[in-house]
C-alpha cells in the first residue's frame, strides 16, 4: 500500500523522499529534543512519536493483521463497561456473563436506584489476566502429562 495512509508510514520512514547514498532508508531518525524515533506523516504534516508509542501502533497493526483484536486502553483509566460491552469482548454470551457477575466472579457494581450494572475495566483486565495464566497452566500440565508418556 502506497501513499501517506498511516500504515504505510511504518515501512520506511524516508517514503516520498529520494534516498541519500550509503544512507539506510529503514533506520530511524531519531530527534533528542522531542525523544522521537518515528516520523509519520499525517494531513500534510510530519508528526513526530515517542519510540514507545510508535512500537505499541506497530505492535498493535501487526496483531489486527493476522486476525487477534486489538484493544487499546488506559493502564490509569476509570472507565467502566456496560455488560453489553464486557460479554463481546470476553466473546461469551450475556447470560453467561450476567452468570459470572451474579456470583462474583467478575465484579461489578448496581448504579442507584437501578437494576442497571457496570464493571470497571481494570476488574475485566484481572479477570482476563487470571483466566490466561489458569489457561497457560493447565496447557503446560497437559503438555507435561504428554511428554512424560513418550
Amino acid at each position: 500500500m502506497r501513499g501517506t495512509s498511516p500504515t504505510s508510514a511504518w515501512s520506511s520512514s524516508t517514503r516520498g523522499r529520494p534516498h541519500s547514498p550509503g544512507r539506510n532508508p529503514r533506520r530511524r531518525q531519531h530527534d533528542p529534543r522531542t525523544g522521537a524515533s518515528e516520523r509519520l506523516p499525517w494531513n500534510g504534516k510530519t508528526v513526530a512519536l515517542p519510540a514507545s508509542f510508535a512500537a505499541a501502533l506497530y505492535h498493535a497493526a501487526r496483531e489486527q493483521a493476522v486476525g487477534h483484536r486489538v484493544t487499546v486502553s488506559f493502564p490509569d483509566s476509570v472507565d467502566e463497561l456496560t455488560p453489553n460491552q464486557v460479554a463481546a469482548e470476553l466473546g461469551i454470551s450475556r447470560p453467561l456473563l450476567v452468570k459470572l457477575l451474579d456470583d462474583g466472579t467478575i465484579p461489578s457494581r448496581q448504579l442507584p436506584g437501578s437494576r442497571h450494572r457496570k464493571v470497571a475495566r481494570v476488574d475485566l483486565d484481572a479477570y482476563q489476566k487470571k483466566k490466561s495464566t489458569r489457561r497457560r497452566l493447565i496447557a503446560d500440565a497437559m503438555n507435561e502429562v504428554a511428554t512424560a508418556g513418550e
